[in-house]
């Protein structure tokens, strides 16, 4: 009986083969598994500092954030700085409602951003640590809402957040996101349509809804400079997610 079996020849030219393909698909499927992951860490890190704020309203009865012991505590002088002494009793008041250790370090962490990833020309001081390894910084903490340029309009203070800490890319608009946060509690990235009126001189409401004064090239697909399209810098980049169904279609 006649045997049939590959040649040496045949099997090394499989193998090529199969190599090459792997080759090829292997940095798309592990591109596509990086964003699954970096989406998850972000959407978790959102609900833990959106319950982490109800939490202390609820505790307080009072139905806004800048009304809660925690912001109270913050004093005048407090604008969010880990390394600022005037932050101790806000930071300390932090840690009932979130479960979260940090650093006095002055250190800023390098980012590039969406269009240029080796481009580290943006930084902040990563000091508050999750279990999940996200760490945040919370910047330009306020009694009174107010600003909004490129960011939130009246937030009473703007988070940046990164999903895996110290890991890389360390890029925004990867695993680097920026958000604003309401009086009501309610975080909010940049370049969303909630956010999109940047000149409003009215705070937001429960609902979230437009004051009237619609700056609509301001969110994440039309402002080109800081929005989420490739020749961007990324800053909107965690509206766009959210837009699409917390997918990170780019």
């Amino acid at each position: 009986m006649k045997k049939i079996a590959f040649t040496l020849a045949e099997v090394l030219i499989t193998l090529g083969i199969i190599g090459v393909v792997a080759a090829i698909t292997m940095p798309i499927l592990i591109g596509h598994y990086n964003k699954q992951v970096w989406v998850n860490q972000l959407k978790k890190t959102v609900s833990t500092l959106e319950n982490g704020f109800k939490l202390a309203m609820a505790e307080n009865e009072v139905e806004k954030l800048s009304e809660t012991t925690l912001w109270q505590s913050a004093g005048t002088t407090c604008t969010g700085g880990v390394d600022s002494s005037a932050c101790d009793n806000f930071y300390t008041n932090f840690q009932k409602y979130f479960n979260v250790t940090y650093s006095k370090s002055t250190t800023q962490r390098l980012f590039g951003n969406l269009s240029n990833p080796s481009n580290t020309a943006y930084g902040s001081k990563m000091q508050i640590n999750f279990p999940s390894s996200a760490q945040i910084q919370l910047n330009s903490l306020k009694q009174i809402p107010t600003g909004g340029t490129f960011g939130p309009h009246l937030s009473i203070v703007d988070i940046v957040v990164d999903v895996n800490g110290i890991k890389k890319p360390n890029v925004m608009g990867r695993d680097v996101f920026l958000f604003g946060v309401t009086e009501y509690g309610q975080v909010i990235p940049y370049g969303s349509d909630a956010a999109n009126n940047a000149f409003c001189s009215t705070p937001y409401n429960k609902t979230l809804s437009s004051c009237g004064n619609d700056f609509g090239s301001w969110n994440w697909d039309t402002y080109s400079s800081i929005g989420c399209i490739p020749q961007a810098l990324g800053f909107y980049c965690a509206a766009r997610i959210m837009a699409e169904g917390w997918k990170m279609n780019y």
